[in-house]
This record gives structure tokens, sequence and C-alpha cells, in this order.
């Protein structure tokens, strides 16, 4: 049967429509303090896959692979590439090689903008030629003839003493006019300087040594931390803000820890999280806070896994909602809150404080979709495949978005919702090519009347009335 622009009139005993919102929920919070971008999208009841940019490496015309993320005050962005440092003004990328041509390994922005680049067996900074051109500038005349067997710069930091540039091999540190050089016990593994819990609480510098443990700057000598030994052979990739007297550390063998920093440093003690297994699982790589309620920890494979302050999981950010690739080097928050990703493949962009996340076929839906509609406080969705519902209930523990489950019943193109209420229940209509069906509230289905029918129009004048 043919469908009709006017295909059935209905004389229904109903009450006037309740009209319901049809948007996504947010949810509503006691504190109106708590009111973190980040924490609002995170612990929405429906979880859509967040907005990302992709770049590929033919977008930026450099080498695939990338380590390192820094903004400008201008708002331009850096990445460090295998080819050198990309620039990026939100329209156009330009590449700035390195003296001498090699690997971008870290970068960093100091209070006045200006730009600092390590990379293999080179240090130096970004300035602007006479055409207004940044231009890189390298600082090895600087170093000791004897000082300059290095190879990748891992991190560049910058301090209000100055710049610091860590390898393997060496740390240096150049305050404007001198160089100055330190050697490890083994072999330096990484560089931290995380921001203090305690306002007023002087910032301080860690460093692990393999076979060693973690251990601090204090003056110019470099000392083990109390209790640090435990990392000596255990990998540290994170070392974050977790509260006012505490850190949080993120090893690569043992999920993470928190160690206290003030008044002094110690006690260092396992932080169990509902991720442990995904870290378990992927090798952990960085991390980074998102606001006072979250943070994103990176992986070597499986994108990103970001969780809120007692440790549970909030979602994953990997390949299967939208990354490129799942290997991520390198997270940077930008002035806009938008988390910039250095992949082994590409570059990305997540509005991770968007307010506006989306379904597709992934979250289980299918077809052309033809209308939505929210009931009893369940997103219905029509397709010419079917109906799909998405409720409280379909949030995946695995995945950590939400999924749409099929109307059993209902394999036919549905064209149109109706929710109305009468003196007994909430009733939804659903126009389809098989008639009219009613979705009762255990989402079964009944017909209501064999029209094949396409929409729906409820009389202004007598709300009783259903064309």
């Amino acid at each position: 049967m043919g469908r009709y622009k006017l295909l059935v009139f209905l004389l229904l005993c109903i009450n006037p429509l309740n009209t319901e919102n049809i948007s996504a929920r947010l949810p509503r919070f006691d504190n109106p303090d708590n009111n973190s971008k980040v924490r609002r999208i995170g612990f929405a009841v429906e979880k859509g896959f967040l907005p990302i940019h992709n770049y590929s490496h033919k977008a930026y015309n450099g080498q695939p692979q990338n380590w390192a993320i820094v903004q400008d005050k201008r708002g331009v962005m850096y990445f460090g590439n295998n080819e050198g440092v990309l620039e990026f003004d939100g329209m156009n990328w330009r590449l700035i090689e390195t003296l001498n041509e090699t690997n971008v390994r870290s970068l960093a922005c100091d209070d006045k903008g200006n730009i600092y680049v390590g990379a293999v067996g080179e240090i130096g900074y970004l300035s602007a030629d006479s055409t207004g051109k940044m231009m890189f500038f390298s600082l090895m005349k600087y170093i000791r003839q004897s000082d300059r067997e290095f190879i990748d710069v891992w991190k560049t930091i910058t301090t209000e003493e100055g710049v610091y540039f860590q390898s393997a091999e060496k740390i240096f540190h150049w305050d404007g006019d001198t160089m100055r050089s330190w050697d490890p016990e083994t072999s330096f593994h990484i560089l931290f300087y995380p921001q203090p819990g305690t306002e007023g609480t002087a910032r301080k510098m860690f460093i692990r040594q393999p076979g060693v443990g973690l251990m601090k700057f204090e003056r110019d000598s470099i000392v083990m931390v109390a209790g640090g030994d435990i990392f000596a052979d255990n990998r540290i990739y994170g070392m974050i803000r977790f509260d006012n007297t505490r850190l949080m550390l993120i090893s690569r063998n043992s999920g993470i820890y928190t160690m206290q920093v003030y008044p002094s440093e110690g006690n260092i003690a396992p932080f169990p999280t509902g991720i442990d297994n995904f870290l378990t699982n992927n090798p952990v790589y960085n991390g980074i806070k998102l606001d006072d309620y979250s943070y994103s920890i990176g992986t070597l494979g499986g994108g990103i896994a970001v969780m809120d302050q007692f440790g549970n999981l909030v979602r994953y950010i990997d390949k299967n909602t939208g990354l490129q690739d799942g290997t991520v080097k390198y997270q940077y928050l930008d002035n806009s809150d938008n988390l910039w990703l250095a992949l082994n493949n590409g570059i990305s962009k997540v509005e991770i404080n968007s307010p506006i996340t989306y379904f597709n076929d992934k979250s289980g839906m299918g077809g052309t979709f033809q209308s939505i509609i929210r009931h009893n406080g369940t997103l219905y969705v029509a397709s010419n495949l079917g109906v799909y519902y998405l409720s409280d209930k379909n949030i995946e523990k695995e995945t950590s978005w939400s999924n749409f489950r099929s109307v059993e019943g209902l394999s036919t193109e549905c064209w149109d919702f109706l929710s109305f209420n009468t003196q007994h229940e909430n009733i939804l209509l659903v126009a389809t090519n098989r008639g009219i069906m009613q979705i009762k509230q255990d989402n079964s289905i009944s017909l209501v009347a064999e029209y094949s029918s396409s929409v729906f129009y409820r009389s202004v004048i007598d709300p009783s009335r259903v064309f």
C-alpha cells in the first residue's frame, strides 16, 4: 500500500500532549560549583562520541610520527615531528627544520612565549626572523664539546630559573647566558616538573633513573626521594598534581600511585582504579590533568582513558571512538581546553569539553534516520531499518559509551513518532510501512492500525484527534 500524506484519522481518548525535550540530557548537580566541563560530559547518562578532528601526515605534509605539542601566546600550535617542528595557525601548516634536520622529541613554552626545542642531538629555540617567520636557532655552541654526546632530548621544561633539556645521557640547564649539565648514575629516564598541590609551595623537579629509582633536584644536587627505590625497575610516565598534598604517579608496570609531597616527600602508595585492567593491557606512555576532577592517561595502542579523581572510568577515546591511531605519544590542552594528541600516525584534536556528542553506526543503530523523540525518559530513533532506543541501562562498561538497542519486531521502514498521555499511561506510537505500532513500556510492540503510514498530525483545535 502506498504512503499517503494524510493517512488515517484516529479518535483517541487522550489528555493534551505532554511535549518532551528530545535533546540529550545533562546531569544535574546539587552543588552548583561542580560544573566542570569535562565532569559534565563525562558523567552524562547518555554518552555519545566526542567531536574529533584528525590530521593525517598528508594534511600537514610531514612524517606520520609526532612527539610533542605546545601553543604560544598568539594561539599558534607547534608539534614535534620526525621532520622538525610543525607550525599550525588553524588554517596553514609550515615545517620548521632544526639545524641538523632531525626528529623533534620535546617542546616547551615559557611565560614570555618563547618556544624551546629538544631534538636528536640538538637543543635550541624558535624565534622570528626579519620577515616575522619563526625559525630554529641552536644552543649547541653553549654546550662544552665533551658534553655534546647525547641523543634524544625527551623532555624540555621551562621554569622561572631557565630551561631544562633532558636526554638519557645528560640534563642541561640554560639560564639565558650559561649552560650547566648533570650526569646520571645509570641513565636519565623522564624529567617531571608537576604543579604543587598547596598554594605557595615551591615546585620541585623529579627524575627517574633506571636501576636507582625516583629522585629529585635539591639545590644543585639530585637526591633520592624517600621510598623512591620502588621505581628502580618500574618506569614512570606521568607525574601529576592529585590533591593539596599528593602527586599522582603513573607507572608502566603496576598502575597508578600517589606520593605525598607536602610537607615532605614520601609515603608512596598504590591507587587502585577502575581502569587497572586497561592499563595492564595497554602500555602507559603519558598522563595529563584535564581539570580538578579528571585525568587523561595516554597509551601505546589503546588510545587514552579518562578517569575521575576517584579512579572511576569516565570514557575511552580510541580508534573505536574516532581517533585515527591508538598510540598516543603526547597530550596537550590548548587555551580553549581542546585536547591535542601527538600520535604515532598523525595528529588529533579532541573537543574534550564539547557539550555536544554524537552517535553513529558504531552506537548500535543502522539505516537512514527519519525521526527522534524522547518518551518516558528514553530516547527513540526511527530509521528505514526499524526503531532503536537508548536508555540509562545501555552504557557499556567495556567501552564507556552508550549503545542503542533495536526494538524487536520492527525491522521495517519507520517514519514518525507520537508521544501522548492517556488517563492510564503514556503511549508511544510509531508510523511504519506495516501500520501504526505502539511501543510499550517494556519496548515490546503491538499493532494499532493496519495502515501504512509516514506522518502523525495532532489536531490543534482538538488534541484528542490525531491524523
